[in-house]
């Protein structure tokens, strides 16, 4: 269980765990749920700093950037690769809705590799160098950067950027625990994290295979990291933070049926507000997909659930697998929470 406080730079948070940004899944109503359940600090999904530096905003940059007054402290998340857009970018946002400025050298998305942006800048740290150098000279907010442990194998270097993140000013370091080649295959290699926290004396926050309470305690006491980061483990588990902050067999991390589906109906809910009723039935069928996972008959669940495209439709399905006691003709009768512990 972790309960300390952590400092990044000039921001205090109350525990040391965090959200991660997550393209096309951390909006701010899975950031505010997430934070309802004991996250303290969240992130946007990444923002293209060019976008934002030339004043052409896309759709996808501006859905990533929309928050709420509850969506408190707030990191935003930036990835480019030409070191004066990534300070002008980082500036523009220091200004509207940014606690925190995290720089993103990690991501392995094949079209973000190829633009020089990402994991790609770990190939070349003098351009890395450049970049955390400028962003820091633009922002006096707390600066991190997310990187992983290297390209390769055979080319680990999250120590040796580590070290240039705390002599270029930045005030903690995200770590996942694996390379660009390995993606999110493979367990995470807290040998390597561990390597990046014993050479600097800045925060290191633990990422990569945070699915448990006993993953988070894992990578604290085999690394030292100063906390952890929850990606896919939070995907449909906002109860995740709960688990980390109080253990895995508290209450509050084991959601009945019905506190589940109070959860989604809260985030539909919190989704309609910044979409269309069909975008955000759309977008609820994929949080959906992980919401149900672990309750009965969740395979047909699902084969029904992408067939929907209305919040009506959403809500009236959400009911009958979660809320009641047996499931529609022709499937296999589903206990009630009592009859499942």
């Amino acid at each position: 269980m972790l309960s300390q406080p952590l400092r990044i730079g000039s921001l205090v948070i109350t525990a040391p765990v965090m959200l991660a940004p997550m393209a096309g899944i951390s909006s701010w109503p899975m950031r505010l749920l997430c934070r309802r359940h004991g996250a303290p600090l969240a992130f946007t999904e990444m923002v293209s700093a060019a976008a934002v530096a030339r004043g052409r905003m896309q759709s996808d940059a501006l859905h990533a950037l929309k928050t709420h007054p509850h969506d408190r402290p707030l990191g935003i998340q930036i990835f480019g690769a030409d070191p004066a857009e990534m300070a002008r970018a980082a500036q523009s946002l220091a200004g509207i809705e940014a606690d925190l400025i995290d720089i993103n050298m990690g991501c392995p998305a094949r079209k973000i590799i190829r633009s020089g942006a990402g994991a790609a800048l770990m190939l070349d740290l003098e351009r890395a160098r450049a970049i955390i150098r400028e962003v820091r000279k633009a922002v006096g907010l707390p600066l991190t950067v997310k990187m992983r442990l290297g390209w390769e194998e055979s080319s680990k270097n999250a120590a040796e950027l580590a070290r240039i993140c705390q002599g270029e000013g930045v005030d903690a370091v995200v770590v996942h625990g694996r390379t660009w080649r390995q993606g999110f295959a493979g367990d995470p290699d807290l040998d390597g994290v561990r390597e990046v926290v014993e050479a600097v004396s800045i925060p290191v926050i633990g990422n990569g295979g945070i699915m448990s309470a006993a993953d988070a305690e894992r990578m604290i006491e085999l690394t030292g990291c100063a906390g952890v980061m929850a990606a896919r483990g939070a995907r449909g588990n906002p109860w995740l933070f709960e688990a980390i902050l109080k253990g895995g067999d508290s209450p509050e991390a084991n959601p009945s049926l019905e506190q589940k589906a109070r959860t989604v109906f809260q985030h539909l809910e919190w989704t309609l507000e910044m979409m269309s009723a069909r975008q955000a039935a759309l977008e609820m069928r994929k949080h959906l997909s992980w919401f149900s996972k672990g309750i009965p008959a969740a395979a047909e669940f699902r084969r029904e659930l992408h067939r929907l495209d209305s919040p009506e439709a959403i809500r009236e399905l959400v009911e009958r697998y979660f809320l009641e006691p047996t499931t529609p003709a022709g499937g296999e009768g589903r206990p009630h929470d009592s009859e499942m512990l």
